[in-house]
């Protein structure tokens, strides 16, 4: 009895699990016009597809413009050339990761806003099912990225 008992606690852990976590600080500054996204080549297309998609859908131009990303001190640091982003409102950076647990799914995302400059963090939205032991990790990368860019971008109506 008291087997069973363990088996279904167990069963319920792993199909209930943990909830994903998500964090998101929105816009603190009118909305930009022209938004520059820094690619992420390690990323899935994917990912900046949705992006350019919801920034689209926002009234905002997207400009996609070359970048790297290293990881430091636990932190991703992005770096960009200067020029390319001289038209540029604000800048957007990202990362994604993926896991493998039946399927691949995406673990982890963080979307940051900075100003132009890219000194002054304007928005950020972050996402993370590391710790989801049951199947509602398994979501749509795509859709989840565009909901995390819309919450983030929700304040630009009050600042406009």
């Amino acid at each position: 009895m008291v087997r069973k008992i363990l088996i279904v606690v167990f069963a319920l852990v792993v199909l209930g699990g943990c909830a994903a976590t998500q964090e998101i600080s929105q816009i603190s500054t009118p909305a930009p016009n022209i938004v520059c996204i820094v690619k992420h080549v390690a990323v899935k297309e994917g990912v900046l597809v949705a992006l350019q998609e919801e920034f689209q859908a926002n009234g905002m131009t997207p400009t996609v413009v070359d970048g790297a990303y290293e990881l430091k001190h636990n932190l991703w640091q992005p770096t960009w050339s200067p020029e390319q982003v001289q038209s540029c409102d604000a800048l957007c950076f990202y990362v994604a990761n993926w896991s493998w647990d039946l399927a691949t799914y995406m673990s982890f995302a963080n979307i940051w806003m900075t100003d132009a400059a890219g000194s002054a963090k304007i928005a950020q939205a972050t996402y993370d099912a590391t710790r989801v032991p049951g199947p509602s990790k398994f979501i749509n990368a795509e859709a989840k990225i565009k909901e995390l860019t819309s919450q983030m971008l929700a304040g630009k109506r009050s600042h406009q």
